[in-house]
């Protein structure tokens, strides 16, 4: 964390690789993530539709609400990667289709705005310590992913579970972890 400056496709791999990790680790079927880049975007981590025929602006479940919180760690799983790779190079408009999402999340399950605003805070607590505890889960895939460009839903469950074995968390310190 907090390395060298990135290079941009650098940078991409660690944000794509804190989509996917999050994507694994709140059971969200990933279908691909990838570096290549196309006219809008520099990379992207697709999975699967959360809300397929739910209406979260109408459906006030507890189930409708954790997917939405789902949702967002994932969105915001991207940004929180990049910054620690490289706290100084970080823009917010490197993320702000993410954080968008996020906030649409938010101010759908919170009353208010201030609410809302607390609910992301936590958030992004959360992802941040998951995030740190598997460091080098998302640097396994980053690298990874600067050698192939793409990995499917499988590649990149394979390869998180080999890299997650032996990652021990230790309580709720942030950002602990054993490698053994």
């Amino acid at each position: 964390m907090g390395q060298r400056p990135s290079n941009p496709r650098r940078t991409t791999a660690y944000h794509e690789a804190g989509h996917a990790l999050m994507c694994i680790m709140e059971g969200v079927r990933l279908t691909k993530v990838t570096i290549v880049s196309d006219e809008n975007v520099a990379g992207s981590c697709g999975y699967e539709n959360l809300f397929s025929g739910k209406f979260p602006e109408i459906d006030n479940s507890e189930r409708v609400r954790l997917k939405m919180e789902k949702r967002a760690k994932i969105a915001l799983a991207g940004a929180i990667s990049q910054k620690l790779l490289n706290p100084h190079g970080f823009r917010n408009y490197h993320a702000s289709a993410d954080y968008s999402a996020a906030v649409k999340m938010a101010l759908r399950v919170n009353g208010s705005t201030k609410q809302a605003e607390a609910w992301l805070k936590w958030l992004e607590i959360c992802t941040r310590e998951t995030i740190q505890a598997r460091w080098s889960v998302i640097q396994g895939l980053a690298e990874q992913l600067l050698r192939v460009n793409t990995l499917d839903a499988e590649q990149a469950r394979k390869l998180v579970a080999e890299l997650s074995r032996g990652v021990e968390m230790k309580g709720d310190t942030e950002g602990a972890y054993s490698r053994h």
